[in-house]
Parts: structure tokens; C-alpha cells; sequence
């Protein structure tokens, strides 16, 4: 049996030259999600990622210590988009061409803690 998702996103931004803004709540959801959760401590270069079946996206999420530059890719040869440090990633896809893996590049071995991938 599949798993249902709901993700919402919002949020507000203050002190900008446009003044504030705010973001409306964006609810991202699926009736057959998958659910699956991978943990695991990231080695040094391409660390692969499978995604699996059913999957609208995912919640990456960096061990908060971590000070390795890390790299989101859609494939190994990709030059990748940086990480915030201890950060997070929410990235959604279009599921009609649902992409088969991705690729976190860790420039070093992560030793501070656990990356949580949670597919929704």
C-alpha cells in the first residue's frame, strides 16, 4: 500500500528593498506516495540516490555540524548546485518523467552526522 504525502511550503521575507513579501502556502501533494526514507553517512565524491517508484520529490536534509561543500546533481557528470552547509533541499519533479537517481557530491567525507533523504 502506498503512502499519502502533503508538503506545505510557506514563508516571509522582511527588510527587503521591495519590502516584505510573503509566501503563499504551496501544499505539494500525492495520493501514492512512497514514503521511503534513506539515512546514511555521505563518502567523499558521487554519493547515487535511487529513487523510487511513485515518488512527486524530496526533502534533503544535511547533518546540521556539516561544514563539507556538497553538491546537489541530476547526474555524476553534472557541475551540480552547492548545498548550504548544514542545510536543506526540497526539490519536486515532474513524475511523467520521473528522473531514475540523483547524486550528492561531498567534497570530503561527512563525519558529523547522518543525511536524511525523505521521498514524498
Amino acid at each position: 500500500m502506498a503512502a499519502t504525502a502533503s508538503v506545505t511550503i510557506s514563508g516571509n521575507v522582511t527588510g527587503a528593498p521591495t519590502s516584505q513579501r510573503t509566501i503563499d502556502p504551496t501544499t505539494l501533494t500525492s495520493v501514492a506516495s512512497s514514503g521511503a526514507v534513506t539515512q546514511t553517512t555521505l563518502a567523499v565524491g558521487d554519493n547515487t540516490f535511487t529513487i523510487p517508484p511513485l515518488s512527486i520529490g524530496c526533502f534533503i536534509q544535511l547533518p546540521v555540524a556539516n561544514v563539507i561543500v556538497t553538491k546537489f546533481k541530476g547526474v555524476a557528470g553534472d557541475s551540480g548546485m552547492i548545498m548550504a552547509p548544514g542545510g536543506v533541499m526540497l526539490i519536486n519533479w515532474n513524475v511523467a518523467s520521473l528522473p531514475a537517481s540523483f547524486v550528492l557530491n561531498a567534497a570530503g567525507a561527512h563525519i558529523a552526522g547522518v543525511t536524511e533523504v525523505t521521498f514524498f
